[in-house]
C-alpha cells in the first residue's frame, strides 16, 4: 500500500514509467556508460594500441567522422544527465539590472538665456562677448 501511495503523487507519466519499470536516468546513464566503452575503444584504434581484424580477415580501419559522432553523442547525454541534477538555464538569460547610463553633456550656458525683446539692454543676461546679430 505504501508503493501505491508514492505512484499517486507522480505525474501520469512518472506512474505510467513505473508501471512498465523504465527509468529515463538509468538509461541514460547506460548510454552514457557504452559510449564510454566505445570511445576508449576508438582511442585505441587511433593510436594502433590494437589492431582488429574482421571475418575476412581485413583490418579494422578508424573512422575520425565515427569517433568524432560519439563524442557528440556522448556530449548530449551528458548534457540531458545534468538537466536532473541541475535547473535547466534557458539559452538566453533575461538580466532585470540597470544598464550603465549614458553621460549627458548639456553644451548650453549655465545661465538662462531669453531671446525676444528687452526693455532695458543694460540688464542683458548675456554675456558682454554676446554680440547681437539683425535679421
Amino acid at each position: 500500500m505504501a508503493k501505491r501511495q508514492n505512484i499517486s503523487k507522480l505525474p501520469l507519466g512518472g506512474v505510467k514509467l513505473e508501471a512498465i519499470g523504465f527509468d529515463p536516468i538509468q538509461a541514460l546513464a547506460d548510454k552514457f556508460h557504452d559510449l564510454q566503452c566505445e570511445i576508449e575503444y576508438q582511442e585505441k584504434l587511433k593510436k594502433n594500441l590494437i589492431v582488429p581484424y574482421t571475418n575476412a580477415g581485413k583490418v579494422v580501419n578508424y573512422y575520425a567522422d565515427h569517433h568524432l559522432s560519439l563524442l557528440n553523442s556522448q556530449i548530449n547525454v551528458a548534457d540531458k544527465l545534468l538537466r536532473y541534477k541541475y535547473a535547466r538555464v534557458p539559452e538566453t538569460i533575461n538580466v532585470n539590472e540597470d544598464s550603465n547610463k549614458s553621460l549627458v553633456i548639456n553644451l548650453s550656458p549655465t545661465r538662462k538665456i531669453t531671446l525676444g525683446k528687452l526693455d532695458d539692454p543694460d540688464d542683458c543676461p548675456m554675456d558682454e562677448s554676446f554680440t547681437e546679430v539683425k535679421t
